[in-house]
């Protein structure tokens, strides 16, 4: 359908107030709004306002609000979409019912809404709101209730999600298990950017994507008591070129971030990662041929493990990061952790951290020494030793001081300590080359040894 000259006018209205580019639909608030006051399938371009709460029909499988129309903004006023309570559950393989859906569209804007209670429904699933097969998306003030995924794109592209409030408690745990609070799949040029996601088996999802921003979000809840039922914070893979900036990642029941498979030119950057009884960062990469992955001036702290790479096929840079109080600050598990082309280790590669107060500083389980120069180790006189092969596994032994592995330095100081080469031939040699050292943070002085 043609747009009028005052749809025109009112699409020119959201790009320059939402201040996205490329972004197009009706403007929100406009006087000729159309009203919602029940369940309904959009067919014409325009702007609608719900004007009350609304109940899903229980006897229908499809979405509550149905956007068959490119050019559509819907304002939820602040209202609630609610999924109905089945007397009996749809087990037919019907389309997953959403408060909101939005398929093979463009322009459109859905804001200030809260879909609540968007579980299971027997066999088939249900969400908060779903984009498939759509370009140029806003989601705005969106709060998802007891739902199994909040808010999920797939096959879009031009999409921005935010401030959100998401929270997936209040639903079996059987469905937590697999639910996200977002869900981006095979999506291109999407933000998420700030609101709070707790309580989903995932908090962000990102897979087989590219160019996406994560941004100013609190993931999990900050403290001790943790957010039991989020498994992982974010999780991204197989996608290219991503950023996870700015964010507070805490107390998941495995993983803060998780980058794996065919991922490259991701950053990660910036970020809070507290208190996860895995690794704060795991890194089990595979199959990516684009540029380096790097995690670079985070906070990493209280958690088992502060930043495990168990595989990375393109390089992994670790820089400028402060790790403390964890099991590893950092560990090397994979025996991948080169391409069988590269002679050294410098595929991976940690410069400039903070490493200390950790039970070990690097503790590298692969073949290759892992270049580590360059940091701090929580003391002036760098890096300890950890413990010789008799000796309990992850204790210092003064006596038996690893030399490194390129200069021959004895890692005999009283900071974080490095591992040792498993082959008997090279005993008493770090794998880990960690001459020269910092002798102070790199915030401050950061003079090295000779």
């Amino acid at each position: 359908m043609k747009l009028t000259t005052t749809y025109a006018i009112a699409i020119a209205g959201l790009v320059v107030a939402a201040g996205i580019v490329g972004a197009a639909g009706p403007a929100l608030g406009a006087e000729d709004a159309n009203t919602i006051d029940a369940c309904r399938t959009i067919s014409e371009p325009g702007v609608y306002e719900l004007q009350t709460n609304l109940t899903d029909d229980v006897d229908s499988p499809d979405a509550c609000i149905d956007v068959e129309s490119d050019d559509v903004a819907i304002d939820g006023n602040g209202h609630r979409i609610t999924m109905a309570e089945p007397e009996g559950y749809l087990d037919d393989g019907s389309p997953t019912p959403y408060a909101v859906q939005a398929d093979g569209v463009e322009n459109v804007t859905v804001t200030t809404l809260t879909a609540d209670d968007w579980g299971f429904r027997g066999n088939a699933g249900a969400a908060g709101l779903l984009f498939e097969n759509a370009s140029d998306v806003t989601v705005t003030d969106i709060t998802a209730v007891s739902s199994r995924d909040g808010i999920v794109v797939k096959n879009s592209s031009d999409v921005t999600v935010r401030d959100v409030d998401l929270n997936g408690g209040g639903i079996s745990p059987m469905y937590q298990q697999s639910g996200s609070g977002v869900l981006l799949s095979n999506v291109d040029n999407a933000a998420v950017r700030g609101g709070v996601v707790e309580e989903w088996n995932i908090g962000i999802a990102v897979e087989e994507s590219a160019n996406v921003a994560i941004a100013d979000l609190i993931v999990g809840k900050p403290g001790d008591t943790g957010s039991p039922d989020t498994r992982t914070g974010v999780d991204v893979r197989t996608t290219d070129n991503a950023t996870i900036r700015n964010s507070t990642i805490s107390s998941a029941k495995r993983t803060g971030i998780s980058l794996a498979r065919g991922v490259s030119d991701v950053v990660v950057a910036d970020n809070r990662i507290s208190r996860h009884p895995g690794a704060a960062i795991d890194v089990a990469v595979f199959d990516a041929d684009g540029g380096a992955n790097v995690i670079r001036n985070n906070t990493i702290t209280k958690s088992e493990d502060g930043i495990e790479v168990r595989s990375t096929t393109s390089e992994l840079r670790i820089e400028g990061n402060r790790l403390t109080d964890n099991g590893d600050g950092v560990g090397v598990e994979s025996p991948n952790v080169c391409k069988p082309s590269r002679a050294d280790s410098e595929f991976v590669v940690v410069h400039e951290n903070v490493i200390e107060n950790n039970d070990v500083g690097i503790r590298n389980e692969g073949g290759d020494a892992v270049n580590a120069t360059r940091n701090y180790w929580g003391a002036a006189d760098g890096p300890s030793s950890v413990a010789d092969s008799d000796a309990p596994f992850g204790e210092t032994d003064p006596e038996v001081p690893l030399e490194d592995p390129v200069t021959g330095t004895l890692a005999d100081g009283s900071g974080d300590s490095v591992s040792e080469f498993p082959d008997e031939n090279e005993s008493g040699i770090a794998n880990v080359r960690f001459d020269p050292w910092l002798e102070m943070p790199p915030t401050g002085t950061t003079n090295e040894t000779a």
